[in-house]
C-alpha cells in the first residue's frame, strides 16, 4: 500500500468511526481500530501486516460498517 492509499485510509476510518460509532457494537469498533493503528504503525515503520493485506483489513472493515449502518437505517424507516 503507498503512502497516499494508506493516508486515505486513515482518515477514512477515522471519519466512520466519528460518525458511526454510535451505531456499531462494539467488537466492529475494536476492529476498525485495530487497522487504523495497524495502518500508522505501517507508516511509522515499526513493523505491522504487509501492504497487501492492510488493503484487504479496511476495505472489509469498511464493508461491514457500511452495511450495518445501511441495515440500520432500513430498520428505521
Amino acid at each position: 500500500m503507498d503512502a497516499k492509499a494508506r493516508e486515505n485510509s486513515i482518515r477514512s476510518l477515522t471519519k466512520l468511526l466519528d460518525v458511526y460509532q454510535g451505531q456499531l457494537d462494539t467488537g466492529v469498533v475494536s476492529e476498525v481500530r485495530e487497522v487504523i493503528a495497524a495502518l500508522e504503525q505501517s507508516r511509522d515503520g515499526s513493523g505491522g501486516n504487509p501492504g497487501g493485506d492492510l488493503g484487504l483489513s479496511v476495505l472489509r472493515v469498511m464493508g461491514e460498517v457500511l452495511k450495518l449502518v445501511t441495515n440500520i437505517t432500513n430498520l428505521m424507516n
